[in-house]
C-alpha cells in the first residue's frame, strides 16, 4: 500500500469525526475525508486483480454494520427513549439503522458488489466513458438533486455517488483514450460547484480529490509492514464505527469546541487499536 494513502486514510478518519462534532469552523473541509474514503475504495475495488466473494464483503461491512446497529440501538433506547425516529420508514431503519453515521457501510458494500458484477462492462472503452461522463454530470447536477427531501439516508448515497464515478473511473483510466478531457471535465465541474458555494459537494470534492492523483500515479511504497503507521491506519474503520459514541461521552463530559474532535480521535483510536491487540482477530474484525 503506498504510503502517502495511508497517511491520508488517517488524517481523513480524523476529518470525519472533526465533521460529526459540528465544530462550524472547517466543517465543508473536514468532509472531504470521507469523499476520499469513498473514492479510494472504488478505486482499488476496480483495480483489484483479487476476487472477492458475496460473504467476503458481507463479513466485512454488513455484520459490523448490524453490531454496530444494535449497540447504537440500545445507546438510544437508555438516553432518548426510542431506537429510531419516528420520522424514519422501513428503507430508513435498514439503511440508515439507529445512528446515521453508518450508512456509510451499506452503501460502500453495494457500491463494491456493483464495481464486481459489471468489472468486466466498466472495463471496455464505452464503459470508461460513460463512467467519466456520469461523474461530470452528478456533480454539475448537483444544485438540482441537492434540492429533493431525501428519506434518510437517500440524501447521503446521492451525496456519495459522484465520488464511487469517480473512483472506478480512475481505476479504468489507462483505458480511456479520452480520459484528459474527462479528466477536465471532472475537475471542472467540481471548481464549479466550489465557486457556485455548493455546500456538501464543492469543497469536500474538491478537498477529497486533490491527493488522488498524487497517491495513484506515483511509485512510492511502504515496506515496513509492521509500523505504527500502519497499525493506525487500519484502525481507521474502527474509528469511523466507534466515534460517534466517544463524541456523546465527552459531550456529556463537558467538552466543547476544539478539544472535542481532538480528543474523540485520539480515544476513538486508542479503543480500536487496544481492541485489535487484546481481542482475537476472529471476534474483533466483526466490530474495528
Amino acid at each position: 500500500m503506498k504510503l502517502e494513502i495511508e497517511i491520508f486514510r488517517i488524517i481523513s478518519a480524523f476529518g470525519i469525526v472533526w465533521f460529526h462534532s459540528n465544530v462550524e469552523a472547517g466543517r465543508e473541509i473536514a468532509y472531504g475525508g470521507l469523499i476520499f474514503f469513498i473514492v479510494v475504495s472504488a478505486y482499488f475495488a476496480t483495480i483489484s486483480t483479487r476476487f472477492h466473494s458475496l460473504f467476503e464483503r458481507v463479513e466485512r461491512l454488513l455484520i459490523p454494520c448490524f453490531l454496530w446497529a444494535i449497540f447504537y440501538g440500545v445507546i438510544n433506547l437508555v438516553t432518548k427513549g426510542y431506537v429510531f425516529p419516528d420520522k424514519y420508514i422501513l428503507l430508513s431503519i435498514f439503511l440508515a439503522t439507529p445512528s446515521i453515521h453508518l450508512w456509510f457501510l451499506p452503501f460502500i458494500f453495494f457500491s463494491l458488489i456493483a464495481i464486481d458484477k459489471f468489472r468486466q462492462l466498466v472495463f471496455k472503452e464505452w464503459g470508461a466513458t460513460l463512467i467519466g461522463i456520469s461523474a461530470i454530470l452528478s456533480i454539475s447536477l448537483a444544485p438540482i438533486w441537492l434540492e429533493f427531501d431525501y428519506i434518510p439516508p437517500l440524501g447521503q448515497y446521492a451525496h456519495a455517488i459522484p465520488a464511487v464515478l469517480i473512483g472506478v473511473f480512475f481505476g479504468i483510466i489507462d483505458k480511456a483514450k479520452v480520459k484528459m478531457l474527462l479528466i477536465t471535465g471532472i475537475i471542472l465541474s467540481v471548481l464549479i460547484m466550489v465557486f457556485k458555494q455548493q455546500s456538501g459537494i464543492g469543497i469536500p470534492y474538491l478537498v477529497g480529490l486533490i491527493p488522488c492523483y498524487f497517491f495513484f500515479f506515483n511509485s512510492h511504497v511502504i515496506n515496513n509492514k509492521g509500523s505504527l503507521l500502519l497499525k493506525i491506519s487500519s484502525a481507521t474503520l474502527g474509528v469511523y464505527l466507534i466515534h460517534i459514541f466517544v463524541l456523546m461521552v465527552l459531550r456529556k463530559l463537558g467538552i466543547v469546541g476544539f478539544s472535542l474532535p481532538l480528543f474523540a480521535f485520539i480515544l476513538s483510536l486508542l479503543a480500536i487499536i487496544f481492541l485489535k491487540t487484546f481481542v482475537p482477530k476472529k471476534i474483533v474484525k466483526y466490530v474495528a
